[in-house]
């Protein structure tokens, strides 16, 4: 057991032990993207096959003056030779959308009131054979009706 530097504050100490100790690195492998450096617009689809490319982007060229985007990417391997895909922009019309017709809803014809109102005398109906079955029972003196 070492005897704690007095001239040191003890939580220190540990820090102190080890002076050359390096701290841990994350060395997980980290899933590499291609990089997008969007649209560069050129003269002619020769100066895009020409334009340099850095490993792991991706260029997109719009050739002025005509309906064309050419994409030109980069591995990550500077030994790979440069993906080239080639797109015609073609313009579309807008299509309208059918209208929608109206859709029939059937109502019944009946009237949900007079459903309530029968149940509501139905109720009523058995409330008063309930009450004209049951027999008052005798009142004890000096009770009043509540």
């Amino acid at each position: 057991m070492t005897m704690p530097n007095p001239t040191y504050p003890q939580y220190l100490m540990p820090y102190m032990q080890y002076p050359y100790q390096m701290p841990q690195q994350n060395q997980s492998t980290q899933n590499k993207q291609v990089q997008n450096a969007g649209f560069i617009m050129v003269r002619s689809e020769e100066e895009a096959y020409q334009y340099p490319v850095a490993a792991g982007n991706c260029v997109t060229f719009k050739v002025e003056n005509e309906p064309i985007v050419i994409e030109k990417s980069m591995s990550f391997s500077q030994l790979d030779n440069p993906k080239i895909d080639r797109y015609r922009l073609v313009r579309e019309e807008i299509i309208d959308p059918a209208p929608i017709e109206a859709v029939e809803v059937n109502i019944p014809d009946y009237d949900i009131r007079d459903e309530l109102q029968a149940i509501r005398d139905e109720l009523e109906g058995i409330k008063r054979k309930l009450y004209n079955n049951v027999k008052p029972s005798k009142k004890r003196e000096g009770e009043d009706d509540e």
